[in-house]
């Protein structure tokens, strides 16, 4: 984690409403990022990634639930921008195949699948040497 404080600015952008997210999005901003879905939730949303520099679990649990409850209510949430680091620890939680990324409905985009599987290949060292 770093010293990155975090900021949510919410846009709308025709039917849609964008939700654009920057610095570290843990536990210190997980109320204002809770709230602000909340708040959304019947509605198409669009979560702009690009600026976040760090995402925890607690983070994670807010969009879980803030997919669940848009679904529940009949809008949306869609992922935008995710970072080949971010997507790695959604691909590790199994998330991947629940949330929705923007560009084809429902699939994460081939390259941010293929920089994710990059980053988790580790050199070989005398604490993972096999």
């Amino acid at each position: 984690m770093s010293d990155e404080c975090f900021g949510i600015i919410v846009i709308q952008n025709g039917d849609s409403m964008v939700v654009q997210l920057s610095g570290d999005l843990d536990l210190a901003a997980a109320a204002a990022f809770r709230g602000s879905l909340s708040a959304l939730s019947a509605r198409r949303v669009i979560l702009d990634f690009t600026d976040v520099t760090f995402m925890d679990s607690t983070a994670m649990g807010v969009l879980i639930a803030a997919t669940k409850r848009a679904g529940h209510d009949g809008g949306e949430i869609v992922l935008h921008g995710v970072q080949p680091v971010q997507m790695k620890v959604l691909e590790i939680a199994g998330l991947t195949e629940y949330l929705r990324f923007d560009g084809d409905g429902t699939a994460v985009p081939q390259e941010l699948m293929d920089a994710a599987r990059q980053e988790r290949e580790y050199p070989a060292d005398q604490t993972n040497e096999g």
